[in-house]
């Protein structure tokens, strides 16, 4: 059975802000990337 998977604006966004923290206050641009690409695969496995 496949599932629809829908990412609320609310967690969308605290993504991009969790990135955006790694990538401009701790100075690791790689490691957001990273995070985000990671997110991305982890989700497209769920449906």
């Amino acid at each position: 059975m496949n599932y629809q998977i829908h990412i609320t604006l609310t967690a969308e966004k605290d993504m991009i802000h969790a990135a955006d923290y790694i990538e401009f206050v701790l100075k690791n641009p790689q490691s957001a990337d990273h995070l985000l690409e990671k997110a991305e695969r982890q989700i497209n496995t769920l449906s």
